[in-house]
Formats: C-alpha cells, sequence, structure tokens
C-alpha cells in the first residue's frame, strides 16, 4: 500500500458474526424499511440490559444508527472501559447517520453500546464500519520467540499458566515482559468468549486492545510495531480480573 494512504472502510451489517445482541437476538425487534437502512433493516431493543458487542481489528470503527422520540440514553464502551454516554432521542425521525466514532491503536478491539434507559426506549443497530489494520511484512531474520522462552519475564509468575503452545492468566495486573533488540515487533496470541482486555506497553506508550472473540480462535497476529533500531521491551498486561490474556509468541 502506498505511504499515506488509508485502508478502505469496511461495512459490517447487523447480521454480521462478529456482532452480538444481548441479553438474546430473540429479544431483539427487526424493523425492515430497505429504502431507510443498508441492508434493509434495522435491529432494535427497548430491554434495560439490551447491548451490542462487535469485535474487529482495526485503527477506526463508527456505530450506525437512526435517532427518534422513541431512543433512549445509551453508552459506548471501547476494550471493557467505557468512553461515552450518549442520547438517542429527537423529536423528529433522522435518518441513519453516525452516532459515535473514534479512532484507536491498530490491533484486535471490542466496542459495546449498552441501553442506559429504563423506561421502555430502545437502541438501535443499522451497521458497524471500521477501517482495517495494514500489517508490515515479515521477512526471513525475524526469529520467533515461543512463551515458554527464558527470556519472556512473567509477573507474578505464579498467575501465569503453560496451556499448549500459549502462555495465560486470568489475574487482571499478570504482565509478560520481553526486551529485545530490532526494529519491529509482533505479538501473537490466541482469542476467545473467555478472553478480555489487555494493554501494551512500548517504547514509552501504552494501549489497550481485547482479545474477545464469539468463539475460540487459534494463535494469531494481535499486534505489531515498527520503532526506530535500538533496544526495547514490551509489556503485555491483562486488565480484567477473571478473563484470559494469552501469549503464543513473539517475533
Amino acid at each position: 500500500m502506498a505511504a499515506g494512504s488509508v485502508p478502505q472502510e469496511i461495512i459490517v451489517p447487523n447480521t454480521d458474526p462478529s456482532i452480538s445482541y444481548f441479553p438474546q437476538s430473540a429479544d431483539w425487534v427487526i424493523l425492515m424499511d430497505g429504502s431507510r437502512y443498508q441492508d434493509g433493516d434495522l435491529w432494535l431493543c427497548g430491554n434495560r440490559t439490551a447491548s451490542i458487542l462487535f469485535t474487529f481489528s482495526g485503527t477506526y470503527f463508527s456505530y450506525n444508527g437512526g435517532m427518534n422520540v422513541d431512543h433512549g440514553q445509551y453508552s459506548v464502551s471501547l476494550d471493557g472501559k467505557q468512553v461515552a454516554s450518549l442520547n438517542g432521542y429527537s423529536p423528529d425521525w433522522l435518518h441513519v447517520q453516525s452516532l459515535y466514532s473514534q479512532s484507536m491503536d491498530p490491533g484486535p478491539h471490542t466496542v459495546q453500546i449498552s441501553n442506559l434507559d429504563d423506561t421502555g426506549k430502545i437502541i438501535v443497530l443499522d451497521y458497524f464500519s471500521y477501517r482495517p489494520v495494514v500489517r508490515e511484512v515479515q521477512n526471513a531474520l525475524d526469529v520467533t520467540v515461543a512463551s515458554s522462552d527464558d527470556t519472556i519475564m512473567y509477573q507474578p509468575a505464579a498467575q501465569w499458566e503453560q496451556s499448549g503452545i500459549v502462555a495465560q492468566t486470568t489475574h487482571a495486573g499478570a504482565s509478560a515482559s520481553f526486551p529485545f533488540t530490532g526494529e519491529h515487533i509482533w505479538y501473537y496470541a490466541d482469542m476467545g468468549d473467555d478472553h478480555g482486555a489487555f494493554s501494551i506497553t512500548i517504547a514509552g506508550t501504552s494501549a489497550n486492545f481485547s482479545a474477545f472473540a464469539t468463539s475460540p480462535q487459534p494463535v494469531q497476529l494481535l499486534f505489531d510495531r515498527a520503532l526506530d533500531p535500538g533496544q526495547y521491551t514490551i509489556t503485555v498486561t491483562n486488565l480484567e480480573e477473571g478473563k484470559v490474556a494469552g501469549l503464543g509468541h513473539f517475533l
């Protein structure tokens, strides 16, 4: 991809498997209208516990829906942390639009839209959109460092367990650190519905991500970073007590 170019946004319809509805999809009403909605329908729910969960790997997302008199207050959470509290109310019907959008560090993320209204007001979803991650190409000089390698420091060591090729923890604050010399780092780990938010710290900066997926996923690339040549330490830290954070290998 040419330098400075921006990946095209991907449209994710409301029936995509990367989207989960709670308490369950059967509690949601599907409003059909081919002239108003991206894929011909709008999902809506007035349950106080209603929420929408969307998982993706990218650098930007947009939550899209309409506004109307029967819409209420809702929150937006990114990787387990609430980032906005909004209101979908409008005295008149407003066409589908971006209700919330945000840029973030490239990697896997989870967005949750949650109903905050207990008076029967609804939250809705027409579609999500996001910009995918553009990955750097690996080469023959890159070295794979397995999760069992002695150069990786697990803190506290007693809170980590080796499960096959993956080291895992369910303790908030538990971390895995790897010192290296180079100009690029790749972090590989598994994903699943029992996984949660984690942070990556390197070169004095920290960013949050999520390893949540609606079904178990094999070890895959979750994070990479190009750096100036030099010595660094990358640290992966679990952010959610009782949720899994893992390490397959560094590269």
